[in-house]
C-alpha cells in the first residue's frame, strides 16, 4: 500500500507531471506499473532515476526514455 503515490511524489519533486498511469498486479502481490510523464529533462531525469533507486522500495527495473 501507497506505493503510487510514493512513486507518484517522487515524479513531482523533480518538476514531472504524469500524464498517465497504468498498473497491472499479479496475484502474488507483484505489480507492473507505467507512468507516462511530461516535464522532465535529461538532468532530471537522471535525478529521478537516483530518487527511484534509493527509494526504499524494492525496484527491478527502471526505464526512463
Amino acid at each position: 500500500p501507497g506505493i503510487l503515490a510514493r512513486l507518484a511524489f517522487l515524479v513531482s519533486q523533480e518538476g514531472g507531471n504524469i500524464l498517465r498511469s497504468v498498473n497491472n498486479t499479479s496475484p502474488n502481490g507483484s505489480f507492473v506499473l507505467r507512468l507516462v510523464v511530461k516535464g522532465l529533462n535529461d538532468e532530471k531525469k537522471a535525478s529521478l532515476r537516483q530518487a527511484y533507486k534509493t527509494c526504499g522500495i524494492s525496484l527491478k527495473i527502471i526505464e526512463l526514455v
